[in-house]
This record gives structure tokens, C-alpha cells and sequence, in this order.
């Protein structure tokens, strides 16, 4: 039994433990008043001057792909929170795509100056927040699929 346990012990020193309880919190918690607000805080500390669009998945063909949000009115939030759930737990509609995305507005010239690892973010339930695809730790999906191009008629932000 101790030869079990130890090798369990030294992952969970290693790696930590997860805590689904603040995750989960965030996935209950999530609203589309909380995303645009995290995007506004996103654009505002890395991409200032830029709008940016939302993305969120859905599933084609039993895999998951971003669908830009052209109407928040118009978009069914509580469906894409439901698939982000039955992605994590029932393990449909796989694939290396973000649950909720960012993307800057392609047709202002000021996105063109932004740093690249900048232009796209992921939302974080670990983080509560949207974070950067590419850090200089790491490296977050966006999107296995071709995505709608984003521009500001689209944007969820101000820029």
C-alpha cells in the first residue's frame, strides 16, 4: 500500500492539488456581463486601444470549434456554458479548442502593433479571467479550426 501512496505524494507535492471548488465556482459564476467585463480588463492591461471580439464553442461534426459572437442579444450563453461542462465531464466534442476566446479587431490599425502572444486570450476557469495564448511559460489552444475573422463591428470591448 505504501508503494501506492508515495509515488500519489510526490505528485501532489509536485503538481499541487486541484481545486475543483474554485473552478467549479467559476464555471457557476460565469455570465456574459463577467466575460465582457474580463475582456475590458484583458484589452485595457494588454492591448490598449483595441476592441476585441468574443469567441465561444460549439461543436461541428463531434468537434469543437470557435464561433465568433456577432449579437450578444442573440447568443445563447447558457448552451455554450453547457457545452464548456459536458466537454470537461462527459467528454464530448473534443478537441484543442478554448471554451471562450478573445481576438483582436483585425481592421484597426492599432492591433497591428500589439504584441502577437497578446492578440488572442483564452478564458481561464483556473484564473477566473482571460489569459494570453502564449506566455513565456506556455501556450493555450485558441482553436483547432479556422475562425470568422474578428473586426470592430464585432467588438464586445471598447477600444
Amino acid at each position: 500500500m505504501l508503494a501506492l501512496a508515495l509515488p500519489f505524494a510526490i505528485l501532489l507535492l509536485i503538481a499541487g492539488p486541484v481545486n475543483w471548488g474554485l473552478r467549479y465556482q467559476s464555471w457557476s459564476q460565469l455570465s456574459k456581463d463577467k466575460l465582457i467585463q474580463s475582456a475590458n480588463s484583458y484589452i485595457a492591461n494588454r492591448a490598449p486601444g483595441n476592441g476585441a471580439c468574443l469567441f465561444a464553442v460549439e461543436c461541428k461534426s463531434g468537434r469543437a470549434r470557435l464561433k465568433l459572437i456577432k449579437s450578444m442579444k442573440d447568443w445563447d450563453f447558457e448552451a455554450s456554458k453547457q457545452i464548456a461542462w459536458d466537454r470537461k465531464f462527459d467528454g464530448i466534442c473534443q478537441g484543442l479548442t478554448a471554451n471562450f476566446a478573445l481576438e483582436l479587431a483585425n481592421d484597426n490599425p492599432q492591433s497591428h502593433n500589439t504584441y502577437e502572444g497578446s492578440r488572442r486570450a483564452v478564458w481561464s476557469f483556473y484564473n477566473d479571467k482571460f489569459v494570453p495564448t502564449r506566455t513565456r511559460l506556455g501556450f493555450a489552444a485558441f482553436s483547432e479550426a479556422e475562425t470568422e475573422t474578428c473586426v470592430n463591428s464585432y467588438s464586445v470591448t471598447t477600444p
